[in-house]
């Protein structure tokens, strides 16, 4: 025979086994982002989430957690997510109780959320054993002005849930009134979230005679009844996993708190594992076959904007030897291995002593494929080129940090090379010829000037106004009706005290992802710099290319570098292109 209704059901389970007749005790919210991610162990009682606190100034309080962002401002673009053993399984028999068929939800195998889990988790060494966990993901989206949408994503809801713009603090209440076990979302001060969710509940009551199963009807709604634990558990275990870059504050509240979360005086971000308060560097061990034993140079760095602080280090095998002629700091995506074996073996096996590569890489997405981090440290006991740079996640949004990135590693460990090249890892660059010319043209320009970019120069460049743009770039992120002059940023040369001269005026500007702009834009004029645009040698792509008719002077080819290359074939044929130029008769 059917039980009639849900919550009978509910009651049953969460609430018979224990009724608690002892006075309700005073506490405080629990803060989970403490600079530990980890499991927490919560003490929790079921009789106070079903008789709850009267307060004067917040009515009935619930169990729930609660969000804030620091007033001074800050964002959480990679994500704060909480774990939680899910009790409406029907694997939950391993945490001391059984559902009913009727109630359980299983984790579906395509959810991300489960998978944000399951990764952060095993990173972190923590085995889930049999229990099978879900969670919560909170993280905030920019939309092409100063603001930013909270987005809200659960492993028992199909979508993501957009809270708004301008979300200073929002709380989930994992039972709306105390006896109503409908999950609410309040926002700001207050305000009700507006969603589907009563609706989710109502159709699932009326349709419940008719054979409905919870599964059919998942949603946020739900979430307290997956979240909190039965009574025979007496703690809510919980997950934190706090990325470097968010500044996201959550505790988690009870309906005997005496008080509302407190503000910390300073914004904090990510845990206690993002900062590393030390700077050495130390030769590489000789045993390349097992990276964990490898020793690495490893520098904590700052990044400074006016819109942007953030606390980074950096982690690589090798700095430059002591004569370095030229450097190249190479972008590389994380999981670009044929674009670093292509320029290995294509332009970087042409390279003489005293030109050194080294390649830029970023942490890790959630969701990124388990053996991304094993092959890059593979791949860095192999060749030893590449620097990791920990404190923000490896997207294109984020190319400007890991140029700010790339350049603070050279003004520390490749301080004393004469050139610096910054260059991407679908470029192409003909390293006797680049040699060349900037012996025969680039060195008496630094003679002269020492503040200097060398490049194809875009003049009089309007900024792109379409959302759905690459470059798209809004009023709010760039206000002015045109650009400064700026170099294009696929390949540009330049000298190490151009460096130093443009970071010294990185806390004046808002800094935005188009990096050419940024840095051989906006800085370069600040800090007085010369561009000297040098388009017959930087090529922006390969059409119109024609090797058997070259630009040359004194009959050398002057094209050194292109941009277009992705695959390891395209880069063989290409830079065979590039070498083979024969000069117009």
């Amino acid at each position: 025979m059917r039980i009639p209704n849900l919550w009978v059901n509910v009651f049953i389970i969460f609430v018979l086994p224990n009724l608690s007749n002892g006075q309700q005790l005073s506490t405080k919210p629990l803060k989970l982002t403490d600079g530990q991610n980890g499991v927490k162990s919560i003490p929790y009682r079921a009789t106070d989430q079903c008789m709850p606190k009267m307060d004067a100034k917040r009515g009935k309080t619930t169990y729930g957690l609660s969000f804030r962002l620091h007033s001074k401002g800050g964002h959480c673009d990679d994500g704060l997510l909480i774990c939680y053993p899910g009790m409406l399984n029907r694997h939950a028999d391993s945490l001391g109780f059984k559902v009913k068929g009727l109630f359980q939800i299983d984790n579906k195998k395509d959810n991300k959320v489960n998978q944000f889990c399951s990764f952060k988790m095993q990173k972190e060494g923590i085995s889930a054993g049999q229990t099978h966990w879900r969670g919560i993901k909170v993280y905030t989206m920019p939309n092409g002005t100063e603001n930013r949408q909270t987005m809200l994503e659960a492993s028992v809801a199909s979508r993501p849930y957009k809270l708004g713009t301008n979300v200073g603090q929002f709380s989930i209440h994992l039972g709306g009134n105390g006896t109503d076990l409908l999950t609410m979302i309040t926002v700001n001060d207050g305000k009700a979230f507006i969603d589907n969710q009563a609706n989710l509940q109502k159709q699932f009551l009326e349709q419940f005679w008719n054979g409905a199963f919870l599964r059919e009807h998942t949603g946020l709604w739900m979430l307290g009844l997956d979240l909190l634990p039965s009574m025979k558990q007496e703690n809510v275990k919980l997950f934190i996993a706090r990325n470097c870059n968010c500044t996201m504050e959550t505790w988690f509240t009870q309906p005997t708190d005496s008080s509302d979360p407190k503000e910390p005086e300073l914004p904090t971000a990510g845990s206690n594992n993002c900062s590393i308060e030390f700077e050495s560097t130390s030769e590489a061990t000789t045993n390349k076959n097992d990276v964990s034993d490898e020793c690495f140079g490893e520098k904590h760095f700052e990044i400074r904007f006016k819109n942007i602080f953030k606390k980074c280090w950096m982690k690589f095998a090798n700095a430059c030897p002591n004569q370095t002629e030229l450097i190249m700091l190479t972008m590389s995506r994380r999981n670009g291995f044929e674009n670093r074996m292509g320029i290995r073996q294509t332009w970087m096996n042409d390279s003489v002593p005293g030109e050194v590569i080294r390649f830029l890489i970023a942490d890790a997405e959630d969701g990124e494929a388990n053996d991304v981090q094993q092959k890059l440290e593979e791949e860095q006991a192999k060749h030893g080129d590449l620097v990791f740079l920990h404190g923000f996640v490896d997207i294109y949004a984020h190319l400007h940090l890991k140029v700010y990135g790339g350049f603070k590693w050279q003004q520390s460990f490749c301080a004393n090379a004469n050139w610096v090249l910054k260059v991407d890892d679908d470029a192409l660059v003909h390293l006797r010829r680049l040699a060349y010319w900037t012996g025969k043209k680039f060195r008496p320009i630094v003679a002269q000037n020492p503040l200097v970019f060398f490049g194809k120069l875009y003049h009089k460049y309007l900024p792109i106004r379409n959302p759905k743009s690459k470059w798209y770039a809004s009023k709010e992120m760039y206000p002015k009706d045109m650009y400064p002059d700026f170099m294009q940023g696929t390949v540009y040369l330049t000298t190490p005290a151009t460096i130093n001269a443009i970071l010294l005026h990185s806390g004046q500007i808002d800094a935005f992802y188009l990096e050419d702009v940024v840095y051989t834009g906006i800085l370069a004029e600040l800090a007085n710099v010369t561009l000297s645009d040098q388009k017959k040698h930087f090529k922006w792509r390969f059409d119109h290319f024609d090797e058997k008719n070259g630009e040359c002077e004194d009959g050398v080819p002057t094209p050194f570098s292109i941009w277009g290359a992705e695959k390891l074939n395209v880069f063989e044929h290409q830079y065979g292109r590039m070498k083979s130029i024969e000069c117009k008769k």
